[in-house]
């Protein structure tokens, strides 16, 4: 068994498939990152019948098996707890790619318990901007210190919201900096 976990994006895990064949592999367990691009070395492999495994994603018109959790469930429950908690404004913080299937139901279900407790979902409560998989570090993204600015100027913008929904760690631990330095 070889495994292999970086933050790397669907290319370079194509690009790593075809090392790990010809080290020998006899599968992949492949966790995609939140971008929608597909890649050709992945659906080579597919068309050959090569076995794989998605995990948390499942990339349209590909018919591969999936492990994931359900993630409708999670944005729901969620959003239900911060609703019993008290929170009737929640804003919800995801990157720019939506539409995977993973933030999809995400989305979906932070969506329906609001409406199941009689809550508008706005857009306004919403920032859909931020990339997946963000560096921490300046120097590792150079985009970093414009997604800091927008989500900044977004909590800023929004002083009604008294919670918020993340669709992944690294966007949650820059908002949670963000709201340490404002107090």
């Amino acid at each position: 068994v070889q495994t292999c976990a970086l933050p790397i994006c669907i290319g370079q895990a194509c690009s790593m498939g075809a090392v790990l064949l010809a080290a020998g592999a006899k599968g992949i367990i492949l966790m995609c990152t939140q971008t929608k691009c597909y890649n050709s070395a992945l659906l080579r492999l597919y068309l050959n019948g090569f076995p794989m495994v998605l995990v948390d994603r499942e990339l349209k018109g590909i018919p591969l098996p999936v492990v994931s959790t359900d993630n409708f469930r999670a944005g729901y429950d969620l959003t239900t707890r911060l609703i019993e908690a008290g929170h009737r404004k929640i804003g919800f913080i995801s990157h720019s790619h939506v539409e995977t299937s993973s933030v999809a139901a995400r989305f979906e279900g932070y969506c329906e318990a609001l409406r199941d407790h009689g809550i508008m979902a706005e857009a306004s409560h919403m920032l859909r901007n931020m990339d997946a998989y963000m560096s921490q570090e300046e120097d590792g993204n150079p985009r970093f210190s414009l997604y800091r600015s927008e989500l900044s100027e977004f909590v800023d913008n929004h002083p009604d919201l008294t919670a918020f929904y993340t669709v992944e760690f690294s966007i949650a631990r820059l908002l949670y900096e963000i709201l340490a330095e404002k107090g």
